[in-house]
Formats: C-alpha cells, structure tokens, sequence
C-alpha cells in the first residue's frame, strides 16, 4: 500500500516492511531446523532402544547417523534428555540387564552378552556400581 500511495518516506516504509518479511522467513527457517535437530535426536534415541545390545553401538556412530559432529550431537542430546548418549546407553544396559537377571531365565554371562557388554567381569562391576548389588544377588533373589 505504501509503495502504491507514494507517499512522503514510502521507500522507508517499503523497504521497513521487506525487512519484517524477511525477519519472518528467517525465523520459520529457524524453527524448522530446531524441528529437524530434535526429530533427528529422538530417531537416535530409537534407535538406542532398538539396538541397545550392539557392542559397536557408539556416539559417534549415532552422530554420524544423525549427520551431526559428536560435539554437537551430545550437545542436542543433553538438551533434550538432560544427560549424556552414553549415559543414556548404559542406563537403558542396566535396565535390560536387571530384567533379564530378575527373570531368572539367564546367566550372568548370558545376560551382560544380550545387553551388549564387552566382558562379563566389566558387566558385573557395571551393575554392582550401578544399583549396589552384585547380578547374582538379582538371580538368587528370583530363584528363593
């Protein structure tokens, strides 16, 4: 409207109101992007869930996959699960790991190799520092 009115300053106003326009575009742009980082985190954190037992499951295997730096991957992963991708694999290990011991059905051995731990000895002090109690104490609490 200014533009067709012509008006004393209208190229101010024209071009004020053209800055405005692409303030807007920028912060969509924005917007979109922090929509693309967060989904791109939580398809990570699906993927943690659906692979937790790989030994080779690594974050900088998951950065990769989220084409990000691991800097900036742990970065995004902190903010939006407030602790560490490594963190977050051992704590869902340990998890598992206790179910399974819990069950009965599976021997500490059996157990640290489903929930991808290297040894069985690194497993056992895992969980022992973990909950405070050794994984045959979670076996032999089921089997009384």
């Amino acid at each position: 409207r200014s533009w067709d009115l012509k008006k004393t300053g209208y190229l101010y106003s024209c071009k004020s109101d053209f800055y405005k326009i692409l303030m807007r575009i920028s912060e969509q742009r924005q917007e979109l992007n922090s929509n693309d980082r967060n989904k791109k985190i939580e398809q990570a954190a699906d993927y943690i869930h659906e692979h937790y037992s790989d030994k080779n499951l690594s974050v900088d295997a998951l950065a990769k996959m989220a084409n990000m730096s691991d800097t900036y991957f742990r970065k995004l992963f902190v903010a939006k699960f407030h602790q560490t991708p490594l963190k977050y694999i051992n704590e869902l290990r340990i998890k598992k790991a206790v179910e399974l011991l819990s069950s009965g059905y599976y021997s500490v051995t059996e157990t640290a190799e489903k929930c991808g731990f290297d040894s069985q000895p690194y497993f056992s002090n895992t969980i022992k520092k973990a909950t405070g109690y050794s994984p045959s104490l979670f076996k032999e609490s089921k089997t009384h």
